[in-house]
């Protein structure tokens, strides 16, 4: 299963309008950790980043209160806030626990499968084969992330697809950390693996 790259922009107007500052606090950390600005270890300044955002100190505080549980972050007493060492051990873990949530969101859709879902599975799916076929990872790769993403968030289970976005991200922080290859799509398994699996989990579903 996939992930797709963070966007490494600014939060856009229609962002702040639609999010409270904190998430788009939240949102700017996270761009900054994921794009290598904040290195692994590296400690987080509220200060710092307070200035660098033009917001105060609370916002700073509870964005990474939120980053923390995210495992994006880790709090250490008297010391303040790092971003996370992570160990391949972590990803794999991860990466199990995504696939667990993936496979409940299928049997969840299952019963309200509709002939939208299937078609839009559908299409997500032939595109995958023609990005496979062309060994075009850099295509495959959103792609395959929409496609579980799309499963997920089709159950209508809002806590579900809470935790596992929250573990796309967490997956993110892997990559950013030479955990997982760009050109493995997850620890060791080529387009032309997850494609099988794809082919496995939509004739399951339909």
């Amino acid at each position: 299963m996939a992930i797709t790259e963070p966007a490494l922009t600014a939060p856009t107007v229609a962002h702040l309008r639609d999010h409270s500052l904190t998430g788009v606090v939240q949102h700017e950390i996270e761009r900054m950790i994921l794009s290598g600005a904040f290195p692994a270890g590296s400690r987080l300044n509220e200060n710092a980043l307070a200035a660098k955002l033009a917001v105060s100190r609370g916002p700073i505080r509870e964005a990474c209160r939120a980053l923390v549980e995210l495992g994006m972050l880790q709090l250490i007493p008297n010391r303040g806030v790092f971003v996370k060492r992570l160990d391949r051990a972590d990803a794999v873990e991860v990466y199990d626990i995504r696939s667990g949530m993936t496979g409940l969101a299928a049997s969840l859709l299952a019963p309200i499968l509709t002939v939208q879902h299937i078609a839009e599975l559908d299409g997500f799916i032939a595109e995958m084969e023609q990005a496979a076929d062309s060994e075009d990872f850099g295509k495959f790769y959103p792609l395959n992330l929409e496609f579980h993403d799309y499963i997920v968030r089709s159950t209508g289970n809002g806590r579900l697809t809470k935790m596992y976005r929250g573990l796309v991200k967490e997956f993110h922080l892997f990559r950013s950390h030479g955990l997982v290859q760009r050109d493995d799509d997850c620890i060791g398994a080529s387009p032309t693996d997850i494609d099988d699996e794809i082919r496995a989990m939509f004739a399951a579903l339909s």
